[in-house]
C-alpha cells in the first residue's frame, strides 16, 4: 500500500491502487471456487467479510488476495517495466509460484483453512496445481496493466476492479480439468491425470 501511495505521488497515477483494489474484489470468486476445487474455512471467531451458498470468507482471506493478487502484480509490473523478455517473464513466473507455495503452506498449517478429499500432487497440504493456476491470474492483470497503461488513466482505472478478477477467473480456467477429476470421484491416477493436464494448460 505504500509503495502503490509513493508511485502515485512519483509518477501521478494511482494506477497500483487500483491494482490492489482489484486484487481484494477476487475475493468474490472465493465461494465456488471452495466448492469446485474442494477447500473450505471454518468459522471464524473474528470477523467475517460475507457467507455465501454455505460458504464463510473470513475477512484475512480479503486481505490475503489483497497482498497476493494485487501486490505481486505490482511486483510483476515493476519487474517486466524494465524490459519484457522470456528470461524476466519466467523469473517473475518462479518467484510467483515460490512465495504462493511458502505462503499457503504456511498458512494451511495454521488449520485456518483446508483442502478436502483426496487432493493429488500435494506440497505438504498444498496442491500445487494452484500455483499453476494462481500464476495466470498476476500474469494476465500484467497483461492488462502494460498493453492499457496509456488508456487507464482516470475513471478508466476502476476498470481493474472487474479486470483483475476476470484474471483470476481467467486462470482458474485451466485448472478445468484438475475440477472435474477431483469432483468425478474416480480413482487416484485419474486426479493426478487431472493435475497435470491443468498445469500443463496453464
Amino acid at each position: 500500500l505504500l509503495y502503490a501511495l509513493a508511485v502515485w505521488r512519483r509518477r501521478g497515477t494511482p494506477l497500483y491502487l487500483a491494482l490492489l483494489g482489484g486484487g481484494a474484489v477476487c475475493v468474490v470468486n472465493e465461494v465456488p471456487l471452495s466448492y469446485a476445487g474442494h477447500f473450505y474455512y471454518p468459522r471464524p471467531r473474528a470477523w467475517v467479510a460475507f457467507e455465501a451458498y454455505g460458504r464463510v470468507i473470513p475477512i484475512w482471506v480479503v486481505f490475503a488476495y489483497t497482498i497476493y493478487v494485487g501486490g505481486l502484480s505490482i511486483a510483476m509490473s515493476e519487474w517486466l517495466r524494465h524490459g519484457i523478455t522470456r528470461a524476466r517473464v519466467w523469473a517473475g513466473v518462479g518467484v510467483v509460484c515460490g512465495l504462493n507455495a511458502i505462503l499457503e503452506v504456511t498458512v494451511l498449517r495454521t488449520r485456518n483453512y483446508f483442502y478436502y478429499g483426496a487432493q493429488p500432487l500435494r506440497l505438504d497440504k498444498f496442491p500445487a496445481v494452484w500455483m499453476a493456476m494462481n500464476v495466470i491470474a498476476v500474469l494476465g492483470a500484467c497483461v492488462v496493466v502494460h498493453a492499457c497503461r496509456s488508456f487507464l488513466t482516470g475513471r478508466r482505472l476502476l476498470l481493474l476492479l472487474v479486470a483483475v478478477p476476470l484474471c483470476q477467473i481467467g486462470g482458474d480456467w485451466f485448472g478445468t480439468p484438475h475440477f472435474l477429476a477431483l469432483n468425478a470421484g474416480g480413482p487416484a491416477w485419474v486426479r493426478t491425470l487431472g493435475s497435470l493436464a491443468a498445469i500443463a494448460a496453464s
